[in-house]
């Protein structure tokens, strides 16, 4: 795996630890209240020897895209109860990025308001059973929920 040098190495071993497949399974996702989203202060590229490459948080938190959802122009199809489960990525004036192109970043605004963080143009998602960094209980999830690569795909 590579990550950025100044990723906490908590985050560090933790996410080799459990993309490496060396975790006890999680337990089944439970939908979590809704709360306000985590405030990303950044997106890693990083690359796991069981998911290949794949976007991480600054926190160490797999991101998502769902196959439901529209990337030209971007458009999410994951409201109301689905964004308490999927809870969307806000945008920050400050993101910082490791191993992801600039370009390749930009917004949408949700029905409610908020700014969304898009990722080649694919809306961005984290996943509430998702409890530790470097989990990926979302990959596949209702056959429409994959993690994002690098480049926006899945």
């Amino acid at each position: 795996m590579m990550f950025p040098a100044r990723t906490p190495l908590a985050v560090v071993v933790a996410t080799t630890l459990v993309l490496a497949g060396c975790a006890t399974p999680a337990p089944p996702p439970v939908a979590m209240a809704p709360s306000a989203t985590p405030r990303v202060t950044g997106l890693f590229a990083i690359t796991s020897r069981t998911e290949g490459d794949i976007v991480i948080d600054g926190r160490g938190y797999a991101l998502y895209r769902s196959s439901d959802d529209d990337s030209s122009p971007p458009r999410s199809a994951c409201t109301g109860p689905c964004a308490d489960q999927w809870p969307p990525v806000s945008w920050a004036p400050d993101l910082r990025l490791e191993g992801i192109n600039r370009q390749l970043i930009g917004t949408y605004r949700r029905p409610d308001g908020r700014i969304q963080l898009t990722l080649g143009g694919w809306p961005l998602y984290e996943y509430a059973g998702d409890r530790t960094p470097g989990e990926t209980n979302g990959r596949g999830r209702d056959g429409r929920w994959w993690l994002v690569r690098p480049d926006g795909s899945s």
